[in-house]
């Protein structure tokens, strides 16, 4: 069929018409962050893996398919609703650029959040694509930061872990809580009693030992609610506070992987989202660092230092212990400067100029060993 043999007359503004008043309007900008939902999950398998035929959209066609495909579909004839897979030459190429137009959607609301936080959990562990899998990395350090992830979540062993079927009943609980309170049918008792049930059903799912797959699942479910009620309803709370847990969980368990990725890459951007993310309390992670024999993961280390000082303590410690720990720090750091790799010594001999106090900049190990033998009787 052609598009000047479709009928319009009596029906209002022809499909052009339309077209370009959403157009003029913006409509598609509405929907990029969407559409760049849509996209990453199109271009993955479950497992992360690449899928090389996904029905990809951009902001403008995922708006007219799915946002008013109904009305645009009764002045047609033509059925928008669904799409075709394609062939995707660079799934790679498509994942890394729908992250980036992801990661401009500020989290100003819980439902983004929630999406933000699955899906760079997600992809930050499972693409097998490295690129996508630092990008990923860095926006969850953003999203750490704004949710204060300063610790390692510790999982329980496996057979405490809520498999999928728990996790499927306890969402199902939460829709159905959550359903009354979006249609508003009720008032008095029972609407008292319904925020009751919801609060109840949300410390339930707070309790649930989850792993990274299992906190996706909730996000995504959350996602979905708390977008239902345009994100200001107050008996929507208990659900706003779950997702930020949950979504607390997630960065947590997949920043934790990506310290162990195998790509140096990954590693370097990892350990710069945890020390932002914890204000610089991560020493643990630090020390590892400097231990790794990928050269360039040991001078993120020291860049990290000479930026943030040294890194705070886990526990809050004064007087001589904290003294001892600096000192501690001091020692590894000039050590450290005497590196057999001159690019790690050297970063190293910056981290001291920076965070010792001593009136010397040079860049030469062998003359903070002469600094600090003489400041501490040691010779290192």
């Amino acid at each position: 069929m052609q598009w000047r043999n479709v009928d319009m007359r009596g029906r209002g503004p022809t499909w052009m018409g339309a077209l370009a008043l959403l157009l003029a309007g913006g409509l598609g900008a509405c929907y990029s962050f969407d559409a760049n939902v849509h996209n990453l999950r199109e271009l993955h398998r479950p497992d992360g893996q690449p899928r090389y035929r996904a029905a990809t959209m951009g902001a403008f066609e995922y708006s007219m398919r799915l946002a008013i495909s109904d009305g645009f579909l009764d002045k047609t004839g033509f059925d928008l609703t669904t799409k075709k897979p394609k062939s995707i030459d660079d799934p790679h190429g498509e994942t890394l650029s729908n992250l980036i137009s992801l990661a401009r959607k500020e989290p100003d609301s819980a439902r983004v959040l929630a999406l933000q936080t699955e899906l760079f959990g997600w992809l930050a562990v499972e693409d097998p694509f490295v690129l996508a899998r630092e990008r990923s990395v860095i926006e969850l350090g953003r999203i750490g930061r704004r949710l204060g992830v300063v610790d390692t979540l510790s999982l329980p062993p496996a057979e405490e872990i809520a498999n999928a079927d728990d996790v499927r009943k306890l969402v199902a609980n939460l829709a159905s809580a959550v359903l009354p309170l979006l249609a508003g049918d009720s008032d008095g008792a029972v609407w008292v009693a319904e925020q009751e049930r919801l609060a109840d059903v949300c410390e339930q799912m707070a309790a649930l030992n989850l792993d990274l797959s299992g906190g996706r699942r909730v996000l995504a479910a959350t996602a979905a609610m708390v977008g239902a009620d345009g994100g200001s309803r107050s008996e929507m709370d208990p659900v706003r506070e779950l997702l930020r847990d949950i979504a607390w969980r997630v960065a947590s368990l997949s920043l934790a992987r990506a310290v162990d990725d195998e790509s140096p890459v990954v590693r370097q951007v990892a350990l710069q989202a945890w020390v932002t993310s914890s204000n610089n309390r991560r020493p643990d992670l630090i020390l590892r660092a400097l231990d790794e024999r990928e050269a360039s993961v040991a001078r993120t280390a020291l860049n990290l230092i000479q930026i943030h000082g040294l890194p705070l303590p886990l526990d809050e410690l004064e007087g001589q212990a904290l003294a001892d720990y600096k000192a501690g720090w001091i020692q590894r750091l000039v050590e450290q400067a005497q590196h057999f790799n001159g690019e790690v010594a050297a970063a190293a001999c910056r981290a001291l100029g920076t965070v010792s106090g001593a009136d010397l900049h040079s860049q030469r190990g062998e003359d903070w060993a002469d600094w600090y033998a003489q400041e501490t009787g040691v010779k290192l």
